[in-house]
């Protein structure tokens, strides 16, 4: 491996025992920085033209051609991208060693370095890097739920009827939505797209389909496969599961039969639940008793 200064610029050869002289000419760089990074990279098989100059140029392609499915993946990782080329967005990609990975990772954000762990990942399977320098370092992370104090059973039942003494009419809507969260255990986003069709009253089991993605609309649950779950005859005696598919749903259903959505008030009125939409003119009262 050669590197050597002519004039102003650098100029680069690696061994080669293919090659006549057993080395390979690599190119002539305006740095020796930029001569180092693709003498590393040559060396690693990586060929010039498949290289990414800067941190900035490569997050502009991945946030581009390697963009994820889901809305609100694709707008946390461009948060996270924006931070990272703020910090390190002219520095050439393949001089990110370790040390200076792990020094980044513990001054950002817990989500910033996992995305600039996926986007390094990125370019170490696609061979623009030798190796993903924000991998296994070792550091502490949040336990995340593991760190939650889950309601006890008589709990999430005192928080239900707290709703129906402080809601009024309101409150028997909010503490079936709360009896549902509370023994079914699903997602706010999937509670949101439950169908009538989904709960059956006479097996006492709810079906989850679909949650909310990033854009407002339905997406298969995050594992992307359905589940079912029972309904305890606790819940069953405390709610009718039709009224939670009232409460819980706020968009068309597939057949274009419309579901049924009481919004809150603004804080200033004093209550919640006031208004209602839906293909009758029926008040919410109204509705909840034909639940």
């Amino acid at each position: 491996m050669s590197i050597r200064k002519r004039g102003n610029k650098f100029t680069v050869k690696v061994y080669d025992p293919k090659t006549p002289g057993n080395q390979r000419w690599i190119g002539t760089f305006a740095t020796e920085e930029e001569a180092r990074d693709a003498e590393r990279a040559a060396t690693a098989g990586i060929t010039p033209a498949a290289r990414a100059r800067t941190v900035g140029e490569w997050s502009s392609v991945w946030l581009r051609d390697y963009a994820r499915s889901a809305p609100a993946t694709r707008r946390t990782y461009a948060y996270a991208a924006k931070q990272i080329v703020a910090d390190i967005g002219d520095l050439v990609l393949a001089r990110i060693d370790r040390p200076t990975a792990r020094r980044l990772a513990r001054q950002w954000p817990t989500n910033t370095a996992r995305v600039a762990r996926t986007m390094f990942g990125d370019a170490a399977r696609d061979g623009l890097i030798a190796s993903n320098p924000f991998t296994q370092l070792r550091l502490e992370t949040p336990r995340g739920r593991k760190d939650l104090d889950a309601l006890t059973e008589p709990e999430i039942r005192d928080l239900a009827e707290a709703a129906v003494a402080a809601l009024g009419e309101y409150g028997t809507e909010f503490r079936a939505l709360i009896m549902f969260l509370g023994y079914v255990g699903c997602r706010p986003g999937e509670a949101c797209c439950i169908r009538r069709a989904d709960v059956d009253v006479e097996r006492a089991e709810c079906t989850i389909r679909f949650t909310v993605d990033g854009e407002g609309g339905e997406k298969p649950p995050k594992n992307g496969k359905p589940r079912v779950v029972t309904l305890p005859p606790r819940f069953s005696v405390m709610c009718h599961p039709g009224l939670i598919v009232r409460i819980c749903s706020t968009r068309p259903e597939v057949d274009g039969s419309p579901r049924v959505r009481c919004p809150t008030r603004s804080e200033s009125s004093g209550s919640v639940g006031a208004s209602a939409t839906s293909s009758s003119s029926t008040s919410c009262a109204t509705r909840v008793r034909r639940c």
